[in-house]
């Protein structure tokens, strides 16, 4: 029994190794890359600081209430003599104790304007997080159709090898009866080393695409705890791109890097306003209320409610070239505005294009793999019969090859082009 215990603790770690891989969907490794993305979390991470500084400034708008409580001792007590008599003016110990509250006026306009800068900041802040979000997704979307693309070329060339294993055994059979050379035996045997010189490349060309997409899901190319289910519904979204015009609008309207630039630029004048604003007086409302204890000539308790106005008469032009900064910084925002939207379009209409291409290779190759299949069928049955040659086969069999790693290829190259151009448009 205790040998039994023993065999059946031996074999737990190998069945834990062999436990088989989890697969995740194209939205599971989405949410995945989301939760681990470093560029995510750092958007994120700096919309909340612009956003609780705007928050910040929102609270010198209302009236600041202050706190002071000054405690004095004296080494001695203050006993003045007037007219000849002495009385008792300050003991040894003193207290004031003050509450104030001031209001800006004037100043309201300037924090306004800055307000208003720092909102349009935190707002495309936001945007900026929401758009990182949009080229994570983009490129688990893309790496997906990378790796099954690989997946999908090695397919191809290993059904390449099987059928050229198959003709070097027919090859064999023909030269053993004496109806085929030996020459024809060997440029079958350097077709099949050929391709399975291709699939050994297909090979490591579906490692590397896996570890670029594990990079991207948040894991080790190490990992084999994962893998990943073929993205069918991508090919089934693929939609014929509309008028250019139509997607021009919808990538100026949706794209959230130029809503990002629009509000910096928002921002960078209201700031400049803030600046000009700043050039004004100061002037608050001030009330405060004292509570004195030990000073015997100053009322215990006293309140006053009042106007403070400060002005900097002369600061060297700090406020004024702060405000000229600041517009110059507008105008920058704006031209960058600008060139981002002629990037933007030449973006959009470089991947319709694509799109459209791609889509035009689709049906261009599933038109030929047919002819390919049917003249390598009909070749290898010629051959059979003796009235073909291997050098035919061989060629037809490479034709055959290559009509279907261009479907492969033309097929994700639509798929890309088609989440390139939802990307583009702001989708």
């Amino acid at each position: 029994m205790r040998a039994i215990v023993a065999v059946l603790l031996c074999l737990v770690p190998s069945l834990a190794v062999a436990e088989p891989a989890r697969r995740l969907t194209l939205q599971q490794a989405i949410d995945e890359a989301m939760r681990t993305s470093p560029s995510v979390s750092a958007a994120r991470a700096r919309s909340d600081a612009r956003r609780d500084a705007a928050r910040a400034l929102r609270g010198q708008l209302l009236p600041r209430v202050g706190l002071a409580d000054e405690q004095t001792r004296y080494r001695d007590p203050w006993n003045p003599t007037l007219l000849g008599e002495t009385f008792h003016a300050r003991d040894v110990d003193t207290n004031v104790f003050t509450v104030s509250v001031e209001q800006p006026l004037l100043g309201l306009l300037s924090l306004t304007a800055e307000k208003s800068a720092l909102d349009h900041t935190a707002e495309a802040a936001l945007k900026t997080a929401r758009a990182a979000e949009l080229d994570l997704r983009e490129a688990v979307r893309l790496g997906f159709l990378a790796l099954f693309e690989a997946r999908a070329i090695v397919s191809a060339a290993h059904t390449s090898v099987e059928q050229l294993l198959e003709q070097t055994r027919v090859t064999q059979s023909r030269l053993s009866a004496g109806v085929a050379l030996s020459g024809e035996l060997l440029r079958v045997k350097v077709a099949l080393a050929t391709a399975r010189q291709q699939e050994i490349q297909a090979h490591a060309n579906e490692q590397v695409a896996r570890a670029r997409l594990m990079e991207i899901v948040g894991r080790g190319p190490e990992d084999t705890s994962i893998d990943f289910e073929e993205p069918t519904e991508i090919e089934h979204e693929i939609e014929a791109p509309g008028p250019l015009e139509h997607l021009l609008d919808q990538a100026f309207e949706r794209r959230l890097d130029l809503q990002s630039a629009r509000l910096r630029s928002e921002a960078e004048r209201s700031r400049a306003r803030g600046r000009r604003l700043d050039l004004l007086p100061g002037l608050s409302v001030v009330g405060a209320y004292q509570h004195i204890r030990g000073e015997v000539l100053a009322p215990a308790d006293a309140s006053w409610l009042g106007i403070r106005v400060s002005w900097t008469a002369w600061d060297w032009g700090a406020k004024y070239y702060e405000g000229s900064g600041a517009r110059h910084d507008a105008d920058a925002v704006q031209v960058e505005e600008e060139l981002l939207r002629r990037k933007i379009a030449t973006e959009v209409a470089g991947c319709a294009a694509e799109l459209d291409a791609a889509s035009s290779a689709v049906t261009l190759a599933t038109e030929a793999i047919v002819s390919a299949e049917e003249a390598y069928r009909v070749t290898d049955v010629q051959v059979r019969a003796g009235t073909a040659t291997v050098t035919d086969l061989l060629d037809a069999q490479s034709a055959l090859t290559q009509v279907r790693l261009n479907l492969v290829r033309a097929r994700y190259a639509r798929a890309m082009a088609s989440v390139l151009l939802a990307h583009a448009t702001g989708a």
